[in-house]
């Protein structure tokens, strides 16, 4: 059996997260914020000091939960995309293969099904570059988003 856990319900520093972790004997963590910052707002040189501390600590990141897919699917896709790119190269760098997204807010449309091409299209691209990427992504289903 293979134990995880949210770090950031654990601590806010990673730190303390590693150390919570140690703790109860958890060797996998799921990585979503690190000082309540979604892992994008690091800079490269800051993940790859995240990575080495989590891989100094001998906890292994089993998957990084991201807000993608949590906009309205009637913004621009393009930045969110690239922030998309960002959260691989934060799984690379922390040593997962693995991302948590979601299917994009619709909880304000009056129509969803003019939408659901576009949804399709927008994972499309995700799953492929992930794939490209050697990365598995996940489905986080929540009621106001498509899945």
């Amino acid at each position: 059996m293979i134990l995880t856990g949210y770090a950031d319900e654990a601590a806010t520093a990673l730190l303390n997260q590693l150390e919570a972790f140690h703790r109860y004997k958890i060797m996998n963590m799921e990585l979503r914020t690190v000082e309540g910052r979604y892992l994008t707002a690091f800079s490269e040189n800051e993940m790859k000091e995240i990575g080495k501390m989590i891989a100094h600590s001998g906890i292994t990141v089993s998957s990084i939960t991201t807000d993608i897919g949590r906009q309205d699917i009637t913004l621009d896709f393009a930045p969110h995309f690239e922030r998309f790119k960002k959260f691989v190269e934060a799984a690379h760098l922390t040593g997962t293969n693995s991302l948590k997204i979601f299917s994009f807010e619709i909880s304000e449309l009056e129509d969803i099904a003019q939408y659901k091409a576009k949804i399709y299209e927008q994972l499309g691209q995700m799953a492929d570059y992930a794939h490209s990427q050697g990365m598995i992504l996940q489905h986080i289903n929540e009621n106001t988003t498509f899945g």
